[in-house]
């Protein structure tokens, strides 16, 4: 071959080469108008006393409240609901679409062998020779189609994105799953104990409803209060009845939750529970600044990741718009013997190069571009929209949460009050200056206040929850995750 001949011959090659760094569309960058109020800010305007800057925990908020039996459901939650395999199963899936994704830019090769057996009548092929014989052959062909304007790097690009965006639905799940798990602990524990409170206030109106009917007996008093007393006992009955299915309702709710068929917690439930049970959270809770929300929280980087791969699709569409090249190259050695498949001297080699260009397509190519740009300002909005619902969440996490503690605090006093007068009554109805039913009434209103106090102690924490959900805590990453997800890469081409 001569020089001429050589430089001719690498031409194309040289201009694949040139061109295979050609990458069509935009590259991407993540907008940050929706967030830079906040961060320039440095704090939630609805953060109070009771809450600090540092960076919370993230993938075990719960165990501040120090409840060992919390603990457990939780982890058993997030390592056995059906609705943490899903997840896991869709991550896992997505990452399979991207390592073939990347395979894309690879050439694909094939092996195969072949044996024919040829026995024509004379004429078969024209030159009235009948043809009998045997063909022995083995061979390889490859396709690869050149990644000339940087379509298969984008279509890798989207993926990856894609990948990351089911990854951070796997973490949106555990959120969202550890507050449900935590929140329907909490009610589950108020109801039981508001259940107790109400089986002794019931005592208290049957002795009520008998000293009415004592003194109806001895003509001292009407039939209308003792009739009043055995509706009141009714009323409270019905409050039980309802206490007891609210709470069976509630811990199968739980059982659920944590992947166990309904009834299975019922004895983890059962017994006695006192209002202190129900656990308090930290006199100062952690809820970092808004620029760590928006770099934690699941939901933000799943907004943030479709957008990521909306912006590569772009590519992909302006790819389409420009020709194809690509090669297909067989090779193959055989013969009319076994043997002649191991002589090198019955070699055959073809390559093929191929361009294809649909370079009259009405504008089908431009509208697709288009599309995918429309796509890509929706997905930016949505992305925007997200960031601030966050931000919102976050806001009314701390009103709310600020508010319980208030609400917590004047349900002790009263109830501390109601105490008092209680005891005052019944100290005055052992001295005989006042009857015996003044007493139970005022023990009565003690135990509703005491019941008022032990639903605004769950709200309370259970409002803790509702803040660790909005600030984005309860997901893990790396070794420490349930079901690990290996090959994780956003920056992989």
């Amino acid at each position: 071959m001569n020089q001429q001949s050589a430089k001719f011959a690498l031409a194309p090659l040289l201009l694949t080469l040139a061109l295979g760094g050609c990458v069509q569309g935009p590259d991407y960058q993540r907008p940050r108008h929706a967030e830079n109020g906040a961060v320039a800010r440095g704090n939630f305007v609805r953060a109070s006393d009771d809450t600090v800057t540092a960076s919370p925990e993230l993938d075990s908020w719960w165990r501040a409240l120090g409840d060992k039996r919390l603990d457990n459901l939780v982890e058993r939650g997030l390592t056995s609901a059906p609705s943490q395999a899903a997840a896991i199963a869709r991550v896992r899936q997505a990452r399979s679409l991207a390592s073939s994704a990347r395979a894309e830019r690879l050439p694909v090769i094939s092996a195969s062998g072949t044996y024919v057996h040829a026995d024509l009548p004379e004429g078969s092929l024209g030159d009235g020779n009948p043809l009998s014989g045997d063909l022995f052959s083995v061979g390889a062909d490859t396709m690869w189609e050149v990644d000339l304007w940087g379509s298969a790097r984008r279509k890798a690009e989207r993926a990856n994105a894609e990948a990351d965006a089911a990854e951070a639905r796997l973490a949106n799940a555990q959120v969202t799953l550890s507050a449900e798990i935590t929140r329907t602990y909490l009610a589950a524990l108020a109801r039981r104990a508001e259940g107790d409170q109400l089986d002794h206030r019931r005592a208290l109106e049957i002795a009520l409803a008998k000293h009415a009917e004592e003194r109806f007996a001895a003509g001292a008093t009407g039939r209308q209060p003792v009739e009043s007393a055995l509706a009141q006992v009714a009323r409270t009955n019905t409050e039980i009845a309802t206490a007891k299915a609210d709470q069976a309702v509630l811990v199968d709710a739980l059982a659920v939750l944590i992947g166990q068929e309904p009834g299975s917690l019922d004895a983890e439930f059962a017994g006695y529970v006192d209002e202190n049970a129900i656990p308090l959270p930290p006199d100062k809770v952690e809820i970092g600044e808004p620029a760590a929300l928006i770099a934690r929280r699941p939901d933000i980087r799943v907004a943030e990741r479709q957008l990521a791969a909306a912006t590569a699709q772009i590519g992909v569409a302006e790819a389409a718009r420009f020709p194809k090249l690509s090669f297909l190259g067989l090779i193959g050695i055989g013969g009319g013997d076994p043997g002649d498949v191991l002589d090198p001297d019955n070699l055959t080699a073809i390559a093929v190069p191929r361009i294809s260009w649909s370079f009259l397509d009405f504008g089908r190519a431009k509208r697709g571009v288009e599309q995918t740009q429309f796509a890509r300002d929706a997905a930016a909005a949505e992305y925007d929209q997200t960031v601030l619902v966050a931000l919102q969440d976050v806001e009314a996490a701390l009103a709310r949460f600020a508010q319980q503690r208030t609400t917590f605090a004047n349900a002790l006093r009263t109830a501390r009050h109601l105490d008092s007068i209680a005891e005052l009554e019944a100290r005055r109805a052992r001295a005989g200056t006042v009857g015996r039913p003044a007493a139970l009434e005022a023990e009565r209103a003690a135990l509703d206040a005491r019941r008022g106090a032990i639903v605004a102690r769950a709200e309370l924490t259970r409002s803790y929850a509702t803040l660790a959900k909005a600030l984005g805590l309860g997901w893990r990453g790396g070794a420490d995750a349930p079901s690990p997800i290996e090959g994780s890469n956003a920056n992989e081409p």
